[in-house]
């Protein structure tokens, strides 16, 4: 079985994304497309997100960031992508893989706002605004899940989709797309 991957539109649609980002959209599709499904959950979540990793791994200037865990949680990115400027402009992609239980939702989209904030605080290329800075989760649709063998606990991309139109829409000003993986 393969993965196919579609968005759904929150904070900001693929077609109202810059060119550079756009291609990185495309470019992140057809990789997670060439995923093996049945291999990548042979762990759940430890499994699939190195097969998400690994695929993804020849996207120049997409960076996966290590973990180290000593006992304390980890409010971090997973990934992170930087547009090589040959749209003339500077574009940061910031990305969170959802593969965590329903109170998690909150939280990853708050890391994703948390580091769009950080972007525009650090940045000194001059008119770099929130239309700059994508924030990214990538979601597994129900199915997908239920096919992995994850328990009900975890959240599928449309509870993402549902919390972010009825809670945080408000509340969050940063770009954010829904990346949804399902089986094929």
């Amino acid at each position: 079985m393969k993965l196919k991957a579609i968005s759904d539109s929150v904070g900001i649609s693929p077609e109202d994304l810059a060119p550079c980002l756009m291609k990185f959209w495309e470019t992140l599709q057809e990789s997670i497309s060439n995923i093996d499904f049945d291999a990548a959950i042979k762990s759940r979540s430890t499994s699939m997100k190195s097969e998400i990793k690994n695929a993804t791994s020849s996207i120049k200037k997409l960076t996966w960031i290590s973990r180290t865990r000593d006992g304390q949680a980890v409010f971090q990115l997973d990934a992170k992508y930087e547009c090589d400027s040959t749209c003339g402009e500077s574009h940061v992609v910031n990305i969170v893989v959802c593969l965590n239980n329903r109170e998690a939702i909150g939280t990853n989209f708050l890391k994703l706002e948390i580091a769009s904030i950080r972007e525009l605080r650090a940045s000194n290329v001059e008119g770099f605004s929130d239309n700059h800075v994508l924030g990214l989760l990538i979601t597994f649709d129900q199915n997908l899940l239920s096919l992995g063998g994850w328990d009900q606990s975890y959240a599928f991309s449309s509870e993402y989709a549902s919390a972010y139109k009825m809670n945080y829409r408000p509340v969050l000003k940063s770009n954010i797309l829904i990346f949804r993986l399902h089986a094929v």
